[in-house]
């Protein structure tokens, strides 16, 4: 599963709640990943996204490629 920056993936969140989010990074372990609307206003304002990080085990799938 590719987790390159920009990917829009599917992950398991509290409580079994799935989410879709944009990766920023990751790692052998984990992925740092950002709300769309929080990936748009970074690149508006030339900044780094704020983001959170998951475990990988956390991911369902990826969608698409912003």
């Amino acid at each position: 599963m590719k987790l390159d920056r920009g990917t829009l993936v599917s992950l398991r969140a509290f409580n079994s709640q799935v989410i879709e989010r944009i990766v920023i990074s990751s790692t052998d372990t984990h992925v740092n990943v950002c709300l769309s609307k929080e990936w748009d206003a970074a690149k508006v304002e030339r900044r780094e996204p704020a983001c959170v990080g998951f475990h990988k085990s956390d991911v369902i799938q990826t969608n698409e490629v912003k």
